[in-house]
């Protein structure tokens, strides 16, 4: 045994590989699981659908929730039934997945990229204004990482000129703004629950939303734009996104375990604060705005500039020991089906200098006392 600089005992080994991020998978999943094969019941019409659903929208405090296929999916349908179409505008950050560009590109409209800011590393309000045009119809807000979007002042912008807000929070399952969780503070909320996210169905998603109104258009898209007074009448071209009951009897159970997978993530997160709290001359921390509880979804730093070491040296060291992390998503704008000549100057940075280290809920004490280790290490070289 050895004691890091975190004060931490741990058998210091490189054989076992740890991961960015696996699927905390229990009992109560296999057993719900279970039960929705044996019921005979396997597509998107099982009553295991429904439950998911309900106990997913009681969890983030919205009257009503939309599974679908994927987080890409959910946006799309999200735009869909919010009215967004060819030619429109939406604003989206620049850095993001590109998911949430691509899910405006699909309707034909086209994203408007903001830059973000240093602080949040989320869509920078102060420069919506000069993005906003006659065709500009919605915002996407990210909260990146799992940190929410300031969110009053894109309300306010929102509501002078009649735009829809879109919460892409993929990331961010458990994230609170002034105490109220995301995903339920503006028009419609979108999910992930690919393996990597906090709960997960293997692939999977969902909209939330407080308006009856547009949950009955996006269930009515989704089910190929079938008429209920008509069986197989269609009156517009739809959408077939829906999740099945597998999916949804997985999701349920992570619901049942939401809380205990989030107080873990914290719990990892605040390891990592107290473990490298001393390379803090090397380090940018994860955000922390007082307006905000982040799900801690990723430990994700920068390295400072000018310092020893870059981050693909850092990276490729943890790699070498067998420690899996993962660059930052690459801004919009630099991407061939993107690409401009605007500056986004906050974005670039971040992508250049962004990484995460291993977050998922399987990590033990010994592993997140490993990759500090070896960070310490690479830092002593």
């Amino acid at each position: 045994m050895r004691t890091n600089r975190g004060g931490v005992e741990n058998a210091v080994s490189t054989t076992k590989r740890i991961p960015i991020c696996e699927p905390d998978i229990s009992a109560l999943e296999h057993s719900l699981v279970s039960r929705s094969l044996k019921s005979g019941w396997l597509s998107s019409k099982s009553p295991a659908v429904r439950q998911f659903e309900e106990a997913f929208a009681g969890s983030v405090g919205c009257r009503y929730a939309h599974a679908v296929s994927s987080g890409t999916a959910a946006l799309q349908l999200a735009l869909a039934g919010l009215g967004i179409g060819k030619d429109d505008e939406v604003i989206v950050p620049d850095l993001t997945f590109v998911a949430t560009a691509n899910a405006v590109s699909y309707l034909g409209s086209r994203p408007v990229l903001v830059d973000v800011t240093r602080n949040s590393w989320t869509i920078d309000p102060d420069q919506i204004l000069s993005k906003l045009g006659k065709k500009t119809k919605a915002i996407i807000v990210v909260h990146l990482y799992g940190h929410p979007a300031d969110m009053s002042p894109l309300l306010r912008i929102a509501k002078a000129h009649k735009l829809a807000i879109v919460e892409d929070a993929a990331e961010a399952y458990g994230a609170r703004y002034k105490k109220r969780h995301v995903g339920g503070l503006a028009s419609a909320g979108c999910f992930s629950f690919f393996g990597n996210k906090t709960l997960t169905t293997g692939e999977g998603g969902i909209i939330t939303t407080n308006s009856k109104r547009l949950y009955n258009r996006i269930v009515f898209l989704n089910n190929h734009a079938m008429s209920q007074e008509r069986k197989y009448y269609h009156p517009i071209i739809g959408y077939s996104y829906r999740m099945g009951s597998l999916q949804a009897a997985l999701g349920l159970a992570q619901v049942k375990r939401a809380a205990g997978l989030i107080a873990k993530k914290r719990r990892i997160a605040s390891m990592y604060r107290a473990l490298l709290a001393d390379l803090h001359e090397y380090f940018v921390f994860p955000p922390q705005e007082r307006w905000a509880r982040s799900s801690s979804w990723m430990f994700s730093v920068l390295l400072k500039p000018g310092k020893k070491g870059n981050r693909a040296d850092l990276m490729g060291f943890l790699e070498s020991n067998n420690i899996e992390t993962r660059p930052f998503f690459s801004p919009l704008h630099r991407l061939p089906m993107y690409r401009q000549a605007d500056r986004f100057p906050v974005s670039s940075m971040l992508a250049k200098r962004g990484m995460s280290l291993p977050s998922g809920t399987t990590l033990t004490r010994i592993d997140i006392a490993r990759v500090s280790h070896v960070i310490h290490d690479f830092f002593r070289i």
